[in-house]
């Protein structure tokens, strides 16, 4: 979980929920010795204190339905799943992306006469409403409803590829995976840069100006 250069945030709910249910074998076995239940019972609330409501995080539950090796598999409900779909599709249209230029064809509008006596009239005003507005949240729902039901990618493989394969057929998924997936789950990492600032600016090193440490680290960080 403090890797760096894989994908970890979206991990993060299934191994809570996979230790959730391994516990509970524990604590519900009557033949268990009573320290061990204690103990796995223990372990349980301490958990459930820090991660049971992960899935209520918007960073959190939109990384996971963003990874394509989980989607709405890495819930613990359908309807936390849908909670999620519905505010990432929200969420996706303050998204604005460049669209490819294609030469669009000129067709003769069809224009709905609208009669007071027709029976179609109510039918012709709903059309008209439909195709007189540009509704971007029903284009970021196909958009999403189209990414979900693709095949899950393997667990082993790498969802950052993936993505990088598909920007262009999902070019506003891909810019809030660019907001999401990077995340790490833990502070690991920028704690390791803390650790690496302090051996290069020490009582010997003090001499060094601060755009010349930030340099040093940076170099240090991504060699």
């Amino acid at each position: 979980m403090s890797a760096e250069n894989v994908v970890t945030i979206s991990k993060q709910n299934l191994f809570y929920l996979f230790l959730l249910e391994h516990l509970r074998k524990f604590v519900f076995d009557i033949n268990m010795q009573r320290d061990i239940i204690s103990m796995a019972a223990e372990l349980k609330a301490t958990l459930d204190k820090y991660f049971k409501n992960l899935e209520g995080n918007d960073v959190q539950s939109q990384a996971i339905i963003l990874d394509p090796r989980f989607k709405k598999y890495g819930f613990s409900s359908d309807h936390k799943f849908e909670t999620c779909k519905v505010g990432l599709a929200r969420k996706l249209q303050d998204i604005n992306v460049q669209m490819p230029n294609e030469p669009v064809e000129e067709r003769p509008t069809t224009s709905i006469v609208q009669s007071s006596t027709s029976i179609w009239k109510q039918f012709d005003e709903q059309v008209s409403s439909v195709l007189g507005q540009n509704n971007p949240f029903v284009a970021c729902i196909v958009e999403l409803d189209k990414y979900l039901s693709e095949n899950l990618l393997n667990r082993q493989q790498d969802p950052l590829k993936w993505w990088s394969e598909r920007k262009l057929l999902y070019p506003r998924l891909y810019e809030m995976v660019k907001r999401r997936l990077g995340v790490p789950a833990t502070s690991v990492p920028s704690e390791r840069v803390f650790s690496k600032a302090g051996m290069v600016l020490n009582s010997k090193r003090t001499r060094l100006t601060t755009e010349k440490v930030e340099k040093i680290i940076f170099i240090q960080s991504n060699m």
